[in-house]
């Protein structure tokens, strides 16, 4: 009897390929065989949140410890990984390999467009240096009213430490860049929101944004009870009162402050809703499902496009915020 090595390669009928043999890998890109297949990005969820492993989310690039990699490959779409076919076989061992297979799906029609779709982690990124720029403004802004601050004290994290070390290192980004099962269920939409704000929503500073909105000249009592959001809510609405009327924020705060209605309109309004998505997570009330779809009208998404799952409403969140 012949006994298969774990590092023997089972023949396997790639969509949009055929049949490829550990053999055949090797010539594919050559003459008529196909280079690449593609795979859903819910290969990923093995990979996620284990310590042996790194991805680079950006990519779909997968490696353990310094053993094996699955880096020759590019997202596309939302949800698809385009891999080299011959780089896979190279680079992984036969059970790696096989569940590639298992996630593979018909190779789309190829356009710019969908290279340039958002996914997760395009959004992710987007939400991270987002934060680190609101970061930055808020640094500039203490600067200039004399508190001393850096952008992480205020929301937790900066451009450069992002740039350096990958925005994907910082551990809540991680989690927020993970892939989004389709069909997502609401429970587990609703947790994915909770990740989400404990990236972004849980890092801003408060006390640091409360000396800011002293020295901006808001009434010390009025807004001696609101916390981090509402007095970042504050300086943005500030800023943007300064901006409609051609006032320095800095300069002209008295005025600023003065002009600035009691019923001003929000400019980070999204930010409370993901938190009240966060507070559906965390709290067991009863009609949870009325109260999310109440909060999907506000944010202007459509409840009843969830009937299918809850990703690409996901999607839009991330988006909004």
């Amino acid at each position: 009897m012949l006994f298969r090595s774990r590092w023997d390669y089972p023949e396997l009928d790639w969509p949009g390929v055929g049949v490829i043999t550990k053999d055949d890998a090797r010539m594919v890109g050559i003459g008529d065989h196909a280079s690449e297949v593609f795979v859903r990005d819910t290969v990923l969820g093995r990979f996620e949140g284990v310590p042996e492993f790194s991805i680079t989310p950006e990519l779909g690039a997968v490696s353990y410890r310094n053993q094996w990699g699955v880096g020759w490959c590019q997202r596309y779409g939302r949800d698809l990984i385009r891999v080299d076919l011959k780089k896979l076989y190279e680079g992984a061992p036969p059970d790696i390999v096989r569940r590639y297979y298992e996630h593979a799906v018909k190779p789309p029609v190829l356009t710019d467009r969908h290279w340039n779709d958002a996914n997760v982690a395009t959004r992710t990124k987007r939400i991270a240096f987002g934060l680190a720029d609101l970061g930055a403004w808020l640094q500039k802004l203490a600067s200039d009213l004399d508190v001393e601050a850096d952008a992480d004290e205020l929301v937790g994290v900066n451009r450069p430490d992002l740039e350096y070390e990958g925005w994907w290192s910082d551990r809540e980004f991680e989690i927020a860049a993970r892939h989004v099962p389709p069909g997502l269920s609401p429970e587990a939409f609703l947790s994915r929101c909770s990740e989400l704000h404990r990236a972004t929503v849980d890092r801003i500073g408060e006390a640091l944004l409360r000396r800011i909105v002293h020295w901006l000249g808001f009434d010390r009592e009025a807004v001696g009870e609101l916390r981090s959001l509402k007095l970042l809510e504050l300086i943005v609405a500030a800023a943007a009162e300064a901006n409609d009327s051609g006032l320095d924020l800095v300069e002209d705060r008295e005025e600023v402050v003065a002009r600035l209605s009691e019923t001003f309109k929000s400019q980070i309004s999204v930010l409370f809703k993901l938190n009240g998505l966060r507070l559906l997570d965390s709290h067991p009330y009863a009609d949870v499902a009325t109260r999310l779809a109440d909060i999907l009208r506000e944010l202007d998404i459509d409840p009843a496009s969830a009937a299918d799952g809850y990703d690409l409403l996901l999607d839009a969140v991330y988006d909004l915020v």
